[in-house]
């Protein structure tokens, strides 16, 4: 099993890295000729001329649910990292030492549990 900072340092390198590679939002579901969809807040995709070719990774969405889910997440990317950051500055050793409460309830046993799901269960 990794060690905290380990773990807070690849779901934060895992969520930045997310982060760059999708495409800037805000993001909001939407409706595309009758199929539930997602798309750029500020920019409708016809509007931008992009063709089905293109489009469909970002308009293949089968249910509207699941386009407010990844709507609402996306959201959640800069409160996740402010979070994990935080809590790594506390678990990282200064002067070769670091005291802090790892239990489940905790701050840092919280946060753990948001790495450990971002990295898939990985710990």
């Amino acid at each position: 099993m990794s060690g905290p900072v380990e773990r807070l340092t690849a779901a934060i390198e895992k969520l930045e890295r997310l982060k760059a590679e999708s495409s800037l939002g805000p993001w909001k579901a939407t409706d595309r000729r009758g199929v539930p969809a997602l798309a750029p807040y500020e920019a409708d995709i016809d509007a931008l001329g992009l063709s089905e070719a293109v489009d469909w990774r970002v308009a293949d969405v089968i249910f509207a649910s699941d386009a407010e889910l990844i709507v609402t997440l996306h959201r959640t990317i800069d409160a996740q990292l402010a979070i994990l950051r935080r809590v790594l500055d506390i678990v990282t050793p200064i002067d070769g030492q670091a005291s802090y409460d790892i239990g489940p309830g905790s701050r840092v046993g919280q946060a753990l549990a948001l790495a450990d799901t971002i990295l898939g269960g990985q710990s």
